[in-house]
């Protein structure tokens, strides 16, 4: 049980490192080895954003956990009914900071990280207020992945966490190659891939908690 256990951390670990950061990674490989100087460019640009758009939603739920961790304890019975309040929290969260991003994103994105001259031209075609406002709400898509995971871990569904977590990193790198462009593939990836984790979980916590409704 305990080398299982170990595993299971390692596994989950991994997958949702690959969610968080080893995005950079991902995205080298799904480029080429013989990307242009102007794609490389552009991929640091994105990658910032993504960066910066995911800060203010998921600091601030990394340390919420343990919390959630105890209220989906005491309601083990209906863990479905007890996500619905914090994840529309999380998606109200989004998009207003997503509208936030819209507006006011590249002004304070060129303000604080003024590119070189000669990167200027790669970041004024990637950084663009919709693309923040989009990134900022793909934030909230991940963190209901998060919080969804601190739920069914609260059930003992580890088989769950870790199947949901795998399935997102999966799904999130196989788009990350689909033949589009950087931006575009990004933000599939980005939305999809969080999203397929958190249903796997929402599915796991209906069959999890049917042993503590009967108890």
């Amino acid at each position: 049980r305990f080398v299982q256990n170990v595993l299971f951390a390692m596994g989950s670990s991994a997958a949702s490192a690959v969610l968080m950061v080893g995005l950079p990674v991902v995205l080298k490989a799904s480029a080429g080895a013989d990307a242009s100087t102007y794609t490389k460019i552009s991929m640091g640009a994105l990658i910032l954003a993504i960066s910066i758009t995911r800060s203010p939603i998921m600091i601030p739920l990394q340390a919420f956990q343990g919390v959630a961790i105890s209220a989906f304890l005491k309601q083990r019975h209906r863990p479905v009914a007890a996500m619905v309040k914090p994840s529309a929290a999380l998606l109200g969260i989004g998009l207003f900071g997503a509208v936030l991003a819209w507006i006011i994103g590249p002004w304070l994105f060129f303000l604080i990280y003024g590119p070189k001259p000669e990167e200027a031209a790669a970041y004024h075609d990637v950084i663009h207020g919709w693309l923040l406002g989009t990134l900022t709400f793909g934030s909230a898509i991940m963190a209901l992945l998060v919080l969804s995971g601190t739920a069914i871990l609260a059930l003992n569904a580890h088989r769950m966490y870790i199947l949901g977590w795998v399935v997102a990193a999966a799904i999130a790198v196989g788009l990350l190659f689909l033949p589009v462009g950087l931006v575009p593939r990004t933000i599939i990836a980005l939305y999809v891939g969080p999203a397929c984790g958190f249903a796997i979980h929402l599915a796991g916590m209906v069959v999890a908690s049917r042993k503590y409704r009967l108890e």
